[in-house]
Protein backbone atom coordinates (compact mmCIF):
# COMPACT_ATOMS: atom_id res chain seq x y z
CA UNK A 1 0.00 0.00 0.00
CA UNK A 2 1.40 3.37 -1.00
CA UNK A 3 2.97 5.12 2.01
CA UNK A 4 2.36 2.15 4.33
CA UNK A 5 4.73 1.52 7.25
CA UNK A 6 7.32 -1.22 6.74
CA UNK A 7 9.81 -3.02 8.97
CA UNK A 8 13.62 -3.12 8.54
CA UNK A 9 13.28 -5.77 5.81
CA UNK A 10 10.69 -3.76 3.89
CA UNK A 11 7.77 -5.98 4.93
CA UNK A 12 4.42 -4.30 5.35
CA UNK A 13 3.40 -3.65 8.96
CA UNK A 14 -0.35 -4.04 9.34
CA UNK A 15 -1.66 -1.02 11.21
CA UNK A 16 -5.31 -0.22 11.76
CA UNK A 17 -6.40 3.26 10.85
CA UNK A 18 -9.67 4.94 11.76
CA UNK A 19 -11.03 6.38 8.49
CA UNK A 20 -13.86 8.25 10.12
CA UNK A 21 -17.36 7.97 11.46
CA UNK A 22 -20.76 8.24 9.83
CA UNK A 23 -23.54 9.66 12.00
CA UNK A 24 -27.22 8.74 11.75
CA UNK A 25 -30.44 10.34 12.91
CA UNK A 26 -32.54 8.58 15.54
CA UNK A 27 -33.82 5.13 14.48
CA UNK A 28 -32.49 5.47 10.89
CA UNK A 29 -29.73 4.03 8.77
CA UNK A 30 -29.91 6.53 5.88
CA UNK A 31 -26.79 8.34 4.69
CA UNK A 32 -26.75 12.13 4.47
CA UNK A 33 -24.65 14.21 2.06
CA UNK A 34 -21.72 14.56 4.49
CA UNK A 35 -21.67 10.79 5.02
CA UNK A 36 -21.68 10.10 1.28
CA UNK A 37 -18.80 12.56 0.81
CA UNK A 38 -16.72 10.83 3.49
CA UNK A 39 -17.53 7.44 1.95
CA UNK A 40 -16.54 8.70 -1.49
CA UNK A 41 -13.13 9.54 -0.03
CA UNK A 42 -12.91 6.10 1.60
CA UNK A 43 -13.89 4.50 -1.70
CA UNK A 44 -11.10 6.33 -3.51
CA UNK A 45 -8.59 5.30 -0.85
CA UNK A 46 -9.68 1.68 -1.27
CA UNK A 47 -9.42 1.94 -5.07
CA UNK A 48 -5.90 3.38 -4.72
CA UNK A 49 -4.96 0.57 -2.31
CA UNK A 50 -6.50 -2.68 -3.62
CA UNK A 51 -5.26 -4.75 -0.66
CA UNK A 52 -6.93 -2.48 1.89
CA UNK A 53 -9.74 -4.09 3.87
CA UNK A 54 -12.30 -2.30 5.99
CA UNK A 55 -14.27 -3.12 9.12
CA UNK A 56 -17.46 -1.15 9.69
CA UNK A 57 -18.88 -1.14 13.21
CA UNK A 58 -22.47 0.09 13.53
CA UNK A 59 -23.66 1.55 16.83
CA UNK A 60 -26.78 2.95 18.49
CA UNK A 61 -27.62 4.88 21.62
CA UNK A 62 -29.47 3.15 24.47
CA UNK A 63 -32.98 4.20 23.40
CA UNK A 64 -35.27 1.26 22.72
CA UNK A 65 -35.08 -2.48 23.10
CA UNK A 66 -31.61 -4.06 23.12
CA UNK A 67 -32.39 -6.66 20.42
CA UNK A 68 -33.80 -3.95 18.13
CA UNK A 69 -30.71 -1.81 18.70
CA UNK A 70 -28.35 -4.65 17.78
CA UNK A 71 -30.33 -5.13 14.55
CA UNK A 72 -30.24 -1.37 13.85
CA UNK A 73 -26.50 -1.22 14.47
CA UNK A 74 -26.01 -4.05 11.93
CA UNK A 75 -28.24 -2.27 9.39
CA UNK A 76 -26.15 0.87 9.77
CA UNK A 77 -22.94 -1.07 9.09
CA UNK A 78 -24.61 -2.81 6.13
CA UNK A 79 -25.68 0.56 4.70
CA UNK A 80 -22.06 1.72 4.69
CA UNK A 81 -20.90 -1.49 3.01
CA UNK A 82 -23.69 -1.30 0.40
CA UNK A 83 -22.75 2.28 -0.49
CA UNK A 84 -19.09 1.37 -0.95
CA UNK A 85 -20.02 -1.64 -3.09
CA UNK A 86 -22.08 0.68 -5.33
CA UNK A 87 -18.91 2.78 -5.69
CA UNK A 88 -17.08 -0.25 -7.11
CA UNK A 89 -15.46 -1.72 -3.99
CA UNK A 90 -15.70 -5.50 -3.67
CA UNK A 91 -17.95 -6.52 -0.80
CA UNK A 92 -15.44 -9.13 0.34
CA UNK A 93 -13.10 -6.27 1.32
CA UNK A 94 -15.65 -4.82 3.75
CA UNK A 95 -16.83 -6.49 6.94
CA UNK A 96 -19.94 -4.85 8.45
CA UNK A 97 -20.49 -5.67 12.11
CA UNK A 98 -23.00 -4.79 14.80
CA UNK A 99 -21.08 -2.90 17.44
CA UNK A 100 -24.33 -2.64 19.37
CA UNK A 101 -25.30 -0.08 21.97
CA UNK A 102 -22.81 2.47 23.25
CA UNK A 103 -23.50 2.79 26.96
CA UNK A 104 -21.70 6.08 27.61
CA UNK A 105 -23.03 9.59 26.98
CA UNK A 106 -26.71 8.61 26.86
CA UNK A 107 -27.81 11.16 29.47
CA UNK A 108 -28.15 14.06 26.99
CA UNK A 109 -29.60 14.41 23.48
CA UNK A 110 -26.16 15.40 22.15
CA UNK A 111 -24.55 12.40 23.80
CA UNK A 112 -27.11 10.02 22.32
CA UNK A 113 -26.64 11.60 18.89
CA UNK A 114 -22.88 11.00 19.11
CA UNK A 115 -23.55 7.29 19.74
CA UNK A 116 -25.67 6.79 16.58
CA UNK A 117 -22.85 6.07 14.18
CA UNK A 118 -20.76 3.68 12.13
CA UNK A 119 -16.99 3.62 12.62
CA UNK A 120 -14.73 2.74 9.69
CA UNK A 121 -11.46 0.99 10.56
CA UNK A 122 -8.89 -0.49 8.20
CA UNK A 123 -7.43 -3.96 8.54
CA UNK A 124 -8.59 -7.43 9.36
CA UNK A 125 -10.72 -8.18 12.38
CA UNK A 126 -8.62 -8.12 15.52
Amino acid sequence: MKGAPVDAQGCYLEVSENLGEIYFIFDKENLDDASRQLLDNVSQKMKDNPDLKLRVYGYTDNSGEPAYNVDLSQRRADTVRDYLVKQGISGDRIKPMAGGVILEHNNTPAGRASNRKASLVTGEEE
